[in-house]
């Protein structure tokens, strides 16, 4: 039996100082099979305005409390009998792009092409 592999896009909330992820928003789940139309279906009218963003993904709109949102993939590594058996994470580079996984693993280009799908902003 193989491991399956999903990925979802998610918005981080971290404390002030980045020492916590307070809690998550989910908004785009997918593995290789996903087609773009079925994508454009989950997401609606939903996008990422990049030059709403720091570097590295970091919304420039910040909470009361000084909390912020980061954009970050998760990949999960699942198998039938344990569920979930390995998460990894992709956060954007200093050019809001997407390049690798925090085990140093590259994103693949139907990730990247399904990040473009949700961002607007002329690159």
């Amino acid at each position: 039996m193989s491991n399956q592999i999903l990925y979802e896009f998610d918005w981080e909330l971290l404390s002030a100082d980045g020492g916590d992820v307070l809690d998550h928003n989910h908004f785009l789940s997918f593995d290789h099979k996903t087609t773009l139309a079925e994508a454009k279906k989950q997401l609606g009218n939903y996008r990422i305005d990049l030059s709403s963003l720091d570097p590295e993904g970091i919304s420039k709109e910040k909470e009361e409390d000084g909390a912020y949102k980061q954009f970050v993939v998760v990949k999960d590594v699942m198998d039938d009998y344990e569920g979930v058996i390995n998460r990894d994470w992709a956060y954007l580079n200093e050019r809001n792009e997407l390049d690798k996984f925090c085990c140093g693993d590259k994103v693949p280009q139907y990730i990247k092409k399904f990040f473009n799908l949700v961002t607007t902003e002329d690159r």
